[in-house]
């Protein structure tokens, strides 16, 4: 198996077949699974899954769907699907995205082709089209987090904008100090090295925290704008 997609899905029937379908129209020579995780989601999200996809033979054998008893949050969410995963590769996906066709295609070849890097996104956007700030920053610290709170990255984000790396040109590929969990591929030797993510966290800070593991233990982290997630 190439590839693990990991979603963690809580109250989100509406956008999940939005990502579903994309993921099941992306365009690639690579062999995938879909990992659901439920987090005890009241909305028939569950149902919805089980009528629009398990019927289907051709999308029930890339599905496995794992269903939590209670919300354990995005982190714990994650690391379930985590340890059921048998790709090659594990991509983190939000449940309310939506992948170009060539998505998989593009980012899997990236990564075949440099070990070096342990996590990498994609050219992450909002709904208006905008690059999504937190796909693409630098480790927070005081200075550069004091920068952004008043506001010094927009006004002059040459000198001002590392918080969010503002003062490099996103339509490069490159090395970052992190990405955003709404996106994030990973290496199964970066996966085995570092582990998922830290369950203390339940939700925002997480990302951000398994990105200095992932740095610490030598591995890369990589911005590839190379095709888009939605």
């Amino acid at each position: 198996m190439d590839l693990s997609i990991i979603t963690v899905s809580f109250n989100d029937k509406e956008v999940l077949s939005t990502t579903l379908d994309a993921v099941f129209a992306s365009q690639t020579s690579y062999s995938y699974e879909m990992v659901l995780v439920n987090n005890a989601s009241p909305d028939g999200s569950i149902d919805m899954v089980r009528e629009r996809y398990l019927s289907k033979p051709e999308l029930a054998e890339k599905i496995v769907l794992l269903e939590n008893v209670e919300n354990l949050g995005f982190g714990k969410g994650n690391n379930v699907g985590l340890k059921a995963a048998k790709g090659d590769y594990i991509l983190l996906l939000n449940s309310d995205t939506k992948l170009d066709p060539d998505n998989l295609q593009v980012m899997l070849d990236f990564m075949k082709a440099h070990p070096e890097v342990g996590a990498a996104t994609c050219k992450l956007v909002k709904g208006d089209g905008e690059i999504d700030l937190a796909s693409r920053r630098s480790e927070p610290n005081l200075v550069l987090s004091f920068f952004r709170l008043f506001g010094l990255q927009s006004i002059f984000p040459k000198w001002f904008g590392g918080y969010n790396m503002l003062n490099t040109d996103p339509a490069q590929s490159g090395e970052i100090e992190a990405c955003s969990g709404a996106y994030m591929i990973i290496s199964r030797k970066c996966y085995e090295q570092v582990g998922g993510f830290d369950e203390s966290f339940f939700m925002y800070g997480e990302d951000l925290d398994l990105c200095r593991r992932i740095r610490e233990a030598g591995f890369k982290i990589w911005w590839h704008p190379k095709t888009t997630c939605v």
